[in-house]
């Protein structure tokens, strides 16, 4: 009897075993399968955003002639026989030292789509034929075609090949985004999804009378979700070691340096073009730091520069 009985306590031993070596079995694929829709759902796949913002800077040689252009993604449109998303254009204009960004009625530039190979198609306001505009399929050593750049017929740089000499990744927000670095004297990566981080279409053309950068991009069709561009490589997202607050704000902001060895030695104040609106020196390593911002109601991002990284952190200033 004590012999069968502990036949069958080993036999339903045996069983147990196999159930929970099933059920972790299950519950890797299952973590597996959560990881690979997180790890899609986090890479941005698309050629080019189809809702999104891109606000660039247009600055001039002599002083007072900086310029804003924005670029804003509109509704579907059909354009022989496919499915295109219209991109509307702000004229660029003046804004004066002390003058705040306001943003103007926006005009019909181009429509464009995304096809299922990682590439953007074009056709401008003024044409009805399709161009390639972005091609995401570039490796290491690959030449980029002259027509997706818009390459400029300046005799400067007009013979020169654009060679990829780079690809690696880029946070935005919670999104990773795949770059392409060339070998050209002025080109700007090439961030899919994103586009070029000079101007938004035409990235390398020669302007002898501007230094034109991707300042603002917005992976939607408000201003609600802005990831500023700046020294993208060293930029990081505010830690636990770095407490913002109140936000929003009305006009006061506290921040906590909750890690000494951060070694923080400047806050500056942005606006959503990336244009500085404060500067300020920290010399104690003090553990904390209340601005009066005094500023009109809307986004802005605060930047803290260390000894070795720079962090950035967005803020909202709402009304009183």
């Amino acid at each position: 009897m004590q012999q069968n009985a502990l036949k069958k306590h080993l036999s339903i031993k045996k069983i147990i075993i196999k159930i929970i070596a099933l059920m972790k079995v299950f519950i890797l694929i299952l973590g597996l399968s959560v990881f690979a829709h997180l790890n899609t759902k986090s890479q941005q796949t698309k050629a080019i955003a189809e809702k999104a913002i891109w606000i660039t800077l247009y600055q001039g040689h002599s002083a007072g002639s900086d310029s804003y252009g924005l670029f804003k993604t509109g509704n579907d449109t059909l354009i022989n026989g496919k499915n295109y998303i219209k991109l509307f254009v702000q004229s660029v204009y003046q804004v004066g030292p002390s003058t705040y960004l306001q943003l103007s009625n926006l005009s019909y530039g181009f429509a464009f789509r995304n096809d299922t190979n990682k590439k953007a198609y074009i056709i401008p306001s003024t044409d009805s034929i399709e161009h390639l505009w972005y091609d995401f399929n570039l490796k290491i050593g690959d030449t980029l075609p002259c027509n997706q750049a818009w390459y400029s017929t300046s005799t400067l740089y007009s013979n020169e090949k654009i060679i990829v000499t780079a690809i690696d990744s880029v946070l935005f927000g919670s999104t990773y985004y795949k770059r392409f670095r060339f070998n050209h004297p002025i080109m700007k990566d090439l961030v899919m999804g994103v586009g070029f981080l000079g101007d938004l279409i035409r990235d390398n053309h020669i302007y002898f009378e501007y230094n034109i950068s991707l300042k603002t991009f917005c992976p939607d069709t408000s201003l609600s979700n802005c990831n500023i561009i700046m020294g993208i490589d060293k930029i990081e997202k505010a830690t636990k070691d770095i407490f913002i607050y109140p936000n929003p704000t009305t006009s006061v902001l506290n921040i906590d340096f909750l890690n000494p060895d951060l070694e923080i030695n400047k806050i500056n104040i942005r606006e959503i073009t990336g244009k500085q609106l404060k500067n300020i020196d920290l010399y104690n390593n003090e553990n904390r730091f209340s601005i009066d911002l005094n500023l009109n109601a809307g986004i802005y991002f605060v930047e803290l520069q260390g000894k070795y990284k720079t962090w950035i952190q967005k803020i909202v200033i709402a009304k009183n």
